[in-house]
């Protein structure tokens, strides 16, 4: 089960109760991103977005759907409020409270985010994107994930992208900065919530036995502590025009 590790509960348990407005700073921290090492400048986060909004030629997409997308603040971020100009916007999540969350925030597509596991995505229906932010370091074992990410690719039309994954060749520089930044807390928050580290060969394979256009780049949002220690994946299908 994909909540072994109890990460499942920490989810379950965000919700809008306190929170004003559905704006991009309330959904970063219903997500989790309100951490000493995981806070995002707003200007920081919205530059990394635009950035890699040019980079996948987002304009010749229009559908995009989001494993693990909790509150909804990186499509909310990337596309715009109410879904801007694509066709279609959809996700899913394992959080029931957030999951009701992001249909507030895109209710002209409410019925297309789901509540439910990430290896239970299907590609009844296609999307030209699918994503996920910030997830993968969750996910229970390379086994689970590689799962996910073949899922993934079965789902899009056109490109896939897996943001902030955690390195793996870092993953012990990650472990000491957070020691550095909690201090004594540092066990009670990750002591028992391991996260998942991945080397970037592991997405070039799959790229290879799936012939897809595989790019890989170091993250670099800055005043975000956990940037130094994650990359980038995108990875893309032929188009025929």
């Amino acid at each position: 089960m994909l909540d072994k590790n109890c990460w499942r509960e920490i989810w379950e348990s965000k919700s809008m109760e306190g929170v004003v407005e559905n704006n991009l700073q309330s959904l970063l921290k219903l997500n989790g991103f309100d951490t000493k090492s995981g806070t995002f400048n707003l200007e920081s986060y919205s530059t990394f977005v635009l950035e890699l909004a040019k980079r996948i030629e987002i304009e010749k997409c229009k559908s995009i759907f989001e494993v693990g997308c909790g509150s909804g603040a990186f499509l909310y971020a990337l596309v715009g409020e109410g879904g801007g100009a694509m066709n279609k916007v959809g996700g899913l999540d394992y959080s029931y409270n957030l999951i009701q969350t992001i249909q507030s925030v895109f209710p002209k597509y409410k019925e297309n985010f789901l509540y439910q596991r990430a290896d239970e995505l299907d590609d009844m229906e296609k999307y030209d994107i699918v994503s996920l932010f910030s997830v993968m370091h969750y996910f229970p074992s390379l086994e689970y994930a590689q799962d996910v990410v073949e899922r993934m690719i079965r789902k899009a039309n056109k490109k896939v992208l897996l943001l902030d994954v955690l390195d793996q060749k870092k993953h012990q520089d990650d472990i000491e900065n957070k020691k550095r930044l909690y201090g004594d807390q540092y066990e009670k928050m990750y002591g028992d919530f391991p996260h998942l580290s991945y080397q970037k060969e592991f997405f070039e394979d799959l790229a290879y036995k799936y012939s897809l256009k595989c790019s890989i780049w170091d993250q670099n949002i800055q005043g975000y502590s956990n940037s130094d220690y994650r990359f980038n994946v995108v990875l893309e299908k032929e188009c025929k025009q």
